[in-house]
């Protein structure tokens, strides 16, 4: 329940009535620490770099020089941490929630900007994971394509802990979908397959040409 109330305050969407998330692929812990790394390097260490420089060359505080300088270190080490807190945000919000009923990606394109397209499960092809890299599987973390077979296209995430773990989850949720599906359709006489539509048009062609009378009167 609080990992529901968490999806819907932070991405804006809500399940169905009956509808349960299965599981969220989040960024793998490490997409964490290389932003801290980045910032760190970029801001502290850019800083402190100048700074060391400034004093070795003679520049000690209290002059009009390094009030300057002081100012405009302040102003890049917060561009720098907005900077840096955008790219982590937009790295963080980055999901795909998987429910018993639909596959929804969410991405976060911007500070204000976020992408979610979503598709049933049943339409779902093939779902592929994939770790590449001595580092990537030293820590098993990699990237997953889910295929879709509507107008979707492709669902991508990469940075994800256990890619191939996922995509088998997400494949064997699909068949499951899938037979549902096609039970539900059974029941309803509504033909699934190629083969069951080709073999309800022979049994139609064949209920016409036994009594064509009954089909004229069902008709008109």
């Amino acid at each position: 329940m609080p990992e529901k109330n968490n999806l819907k305050s932070l991405h804006g969407f809500e399940l169905f009535p009956g509808e349960e998330m299965v599981f969220v692929m989040r960024k793998h812990w490490i997409v964490d620490l290389i932003c801290f790394l980045k910032w760190f390097f970029w801001g502290i260490g850019v800083v402190a770099m100048v700074s060391g420089g400034a004093y070795y060359l003679g520049l000690h505080w209290g002059t009009p020089t390094a009030y300057i300088l002081g100012a405009i270190l302040c102003m890049y080490l917060t561009i720098i941490t907005l900077s840096s807190f955008i790219g982590w945000l937009n790295e963080e919000l980055d999901v795909i929630v998987v429910t018993n009923d639909r596959v929804i990606d969410i991405t976060q394109v911007g500070l204000f900007h976020r992408n979610i397209i979503e598709t049933r499960l049943e339409h779902v092809q093939d779902a592929m994971g994939s770790v590449k890299g001595f580092f990537n599987t030293l820590f098993n973390w990699g990237e997953i394509h889910i295929r879709t077979a509507n107008d979707v296209g492709e669902f991508f995430i990469d940075m994800i802990p256990d890619p191939h773990d996922m995509a088998r989850k997400i494949f064997s949720l699909a068949n499951e979908a899938k037979k549902r599906e096609h039970k539900m359709l059974q029941k309803l006489g509504q033909p699934k397959t190629p083969e069951d539509r080709q073999e309800k048009f022979h049994q139609e062609i064949e209920d016409i040409l036994e009594n064509p009378q009954k089909k004229e009167e069902e008709i008109f």
